[in-house]
């Protein structure tokens, strides 16, 4: 923040009513010919002090998956989480924040480097990553959706028993897969087969659509933020809720950085009650999915 410095000669002058006029820019004459230099040293030097009072984070995101985070038309970075890690550092005058964009994996190996300070990815959590980092409070409150092709005859889904014998599809790892993975274990006489793939989501979403793969799990606050809209798929969507209870998205931090943790944590219930959030969901994700909790989930 630049601060406007005044001399010493300079208040003196306005304090004996040199200056005048309105509106107009008014030349004034300097005391001495060191007025100038003190001036720009005085200003330099509260500028390198409020610097130095200031720490720099360091952001990562992959980009992906939008409407969370992406690269628009005109070739910035946005989406719900960027908007919303933005509004919660203008509450955090201490730190400037800086965001880059990466790999998705890079997200967690640069945190474990020191390379990132912060997450910024909807991610979810996992017993191996609550192990390794520090989860902020919940930044959404999330519930899944099934994406199934249309020539799928079911009404509705409680339990994933009804697409039993359906190929699922969608990566190794991932929450919405372990959802179908845990269903297997706990019905092994009507299991659904899972076609693990790498492919983008919008791929899968194509293959579902079109009969190659029977179903898919995802965000409803993607679908209905973007590709439901979108791209107007030919598909049904069933709701999830019976299946998976409501789940969260978080930020994540260094497993040692607690203080930054607190620190966001603070900003984050401002920016949920006055409304910010709120705003920033509408935009972008089409309702509102901010978790109206203060416990850390």
């Amino acid at each position: 923040m630049k601060k406007r410095v005044i001399s010493s000669a300079l208040s003196a002058l306005l304090a004996a009513g040199v200056l005048a006029g309105c509106g107009n820019t008014v030349k004034v004459p300097e005391a001495s010919g060191t007025t100038e230099a003190n001036t720009q040293e005085t200003t330099e030097t509260q500028t390198s002090d409020e610097k130095a009072d200031v720490t720099v984070i360091h952001a990562a995101t992959s980009a992906h998956p939008r409407p969370f985070t992406y690269i628009d038309e005109d070739g910035n970075l946005t989406g719900q989480n960027i908007e919303l890690i933005k509004a919660v550092f203008d509450k955090l005058p201490q730190y400037e924040l800086e965001i880059e964009v990466t790999e998705f994996s890079s997200i967690f190996t640069g945190i474990d480097a020191g390379t990132y300070d912060l997450g910024v990815n909807n991610i979810a959590k996992n017993p191996e990553r609550e192990a390794k980092y520090l989860y902020t409070d919940p930044e959404m409150v999330n519930h899944y959706i099934a994406v199934v092709n249309k020539d799928i005859a079911i009404d509705s889904i409680k339990d994933l028993t009804e697409l039993a014998g359906k190929k699922y599809t969608g990566p190794a790892g991932n929450d919405k897969t372990t959802v179908v993975e845990n269903y297997n274990d706990a019905h092994p006489d009507k299991t659904i087969t899972i076609d693990y793939t790498d492919a983008d989501l919008l791929t899968l979403l194509y293959d579902v659509e079109s009969g190659k793969e029977d179903f898919l799990i995802m965000d409803a606050p993607i679908y209905n933020g973007y590709y439901g809209p979108e791209f107007n798929l030919d598909v049904n969507i069933f709701d999830l809720s019976d299946v998976k209870s409501a789940s969260y998205s978080y930020f994540i931090v260094a497993k040692d950085n607690t203080k930054l943790a607190e620190d966001i944590n603070g900003a984050l219930k401002q920016v949920i009650d006055e409304g910010i959030s709120t705003e920033i969901d509408i935009k972008y994700l089409g309702e509102d999915f901010s978790p109206r909790i203060t416990e850390n989930k």
